[in-house]
């Protein structure tokens, strides 16, 4: 992204992205054998460490020109779209979801 792009609008997310990826991710674990394993040790506090380390990390800022999205712990993703490429927005809303007051922007 170039550095003479001027941010027109920063994103704040919910704070209760931290217990659905807790309860996400442990429903993950729940269903596999391994995971079923570790289910006690995501549940009493690496789960929660876990999502509040990723929460911090999460970004997205819309700017002239794109929309840049920053996220990741240990492998860090950054995407930038330009806003001419952008051709369909969608909003994901599951049950889980819903429960959080939450939704899942997609673009393509």
């Amino acid at each position: 992204m170039e550095t003479s792009d001027k941010s027109v609008f920063k994103a704040q997310f919910n704070e209760l992205v931290k217990p659905y990826m807790v309860l996400y991710v442990g429903s993950l674990f729940f269903v596999t054998v391994i995971g079923i394993v570790l289910l006690p040790f995501w549940f009493l506090g690496v789960g929660q460490w876990w999502s509040r380390l990723y929460y911090d990390k999460l970004e997205c800022e819309l700017t002239e020109t794109a929309i840049r999205f920053k996220k990741g712990i240990l492998v860090q993703v950054e995407k930038t779209i330009p806003l001419e490429n952008i051709q369909d927005v969608t909003i994901v809303e599951g049950q889980l979801l819903k429960y959080f007051q939450l939704c899942i922007v997609k673009y393509e």
